[in-house]
């Protein structure tokens, strides 16, 4: 298979992921998001392997698997850094956060929270800065 077609097909695969996951299909949600990063580690492309880790941050994180959660935010962080992707960088943090927090860490968790609040003010996204905002006080972190 062509580069460009695995490419597209990684893509595919993680829209398919979302999908699966809206509906709560967690296991089949997971199994795309693996499979689109098998591919794009391959690719080496950083930016999609940071979103995949993500995203397999977000269904351990709902499958209350907290130690799996940390480690996916945690990859997907350092993937976004290397990128200089401000903006996921920030939803790293706070799913960092959140998992840290969910993991009863709540000093740690909170620092990531905090990180993810300065990120989202400075870059002016003020739904995601008041999501983290509502979250810090939703759960007496402040």
């Amino acid at each position: 298979m062509s580069l460009e077609l695995r490419a597209a097909l990684a893509i595919l695969l993680h829209n398919r992921g979302s999908v699966y996951r809206a509906r709560n299909e967690l296991d089949a949600a997971r199994q795309q998001f693996e499979r689109a990063l098998e591919i794009n580690t391959e690719r080496k492309n950083r930016i999609e392997i940071a979103s995949n880790h993500y995203m397999l941050a977000v269904i351990a994180l709902q499958r209350q698997n907290t130690d799996e959660a940390v480690r996916h935010a945690a990859t997907a962080l350092e993937y976004d850094k290397v990128s200089e992707n401000s903006v996921g960088i920030g939803h790293d943090l706070f799913l960092l956060g959140r998992a840290e927090v969910a993991a009863g860490n709540r000093d740690v968790g909170t620092e990531y929270l905090r990180r993810a609040r300065s990120i989202f003010a400075a870059l002016e996204l003020e739904r995601d800065h008041e999501k983290v905002v509502e979250y810090l006080q939703r759960n007496n972190l402040e």
